[in-house]
């Protein structure tokens, strides 16, 4: 879809004296500009390059222009690239920080689990421990018990019915077969 605005070239078309008049102006304003950022980056190469243009308003050669053009692609390369490194290095360092982040929860929760673990453990443990003591508590109640039957059935006074032995028929238990 073609957006069209009236009054307005879609493709504007420059006439030459236009640019052969702002053409000077433009390049000298453009290298102003390229010496100002060279000099805050590196004040060695912007005086080397400055010294080799011998006036500013006058019209550069064709390979000082060259070479400007070549050192403004180089700087902005090195800026793009600068630019690139940071935000890479941006994004490694929040990756890192949401792994470092994962790995911790997950430290956490299998410290948790280990903790959960070792009190269910424990609590299986001490609760067969209490069921042997319980055990062990009772056979030593059934054996005082035991103990205390015996001891209180020996000391009982005895009775004479008791000491006089009962007759005993044993034809009454051995019956022969009458056949």
């Amino acid at each position: 879809m073609d957006l069209y605005y009236p009054g307005l070239d879609a493709l504007p078309t420059l006439h030459e004296d236009i640019i052969d008049k702002d053409t000077p102006h433009l390049e000298t304003e453009r290298l102003k500009r390229d010496l100002a950022a060279m000099l805050a980056m590196d004040a060695t190469a912007a005086r080397s390059i400055h010294s080799q243009s011998p006036q500013h308003t006058a019209i550069l050669s064709d390979e000082t222009t060259a070479g400007a053009i070549k050192l403004q692609s180089w700087w902005r390369q090195r800026a793009a690239q600068h630019q690139l490194a940071t935000l890479m290095l941006e994004k490694f360092e929040a990756d890192e920080a949401r792994r470092r982040m994962r790995e911790q929860r997950l430290v956490e929760d299998t410290l948790q689990l280990l903790d959960r673990l070792a009190l269910q453990t424990h609590l299986t443990n001490e609760a067969y421990l209490a069921k042997c003591r319980k055990n062990h508590q009772n056979r030593v109640a059934y054996s005082i018990q035991c103990l205390y039957r015996r001891h209180s059935a020996k000391k009982r006074p005895t009775t004479s019915a008791a000491l006089a032995t009962p007759t005993f028929d044993a034809s009454a238990f051995f019956r022969p077969d009458s056949s």
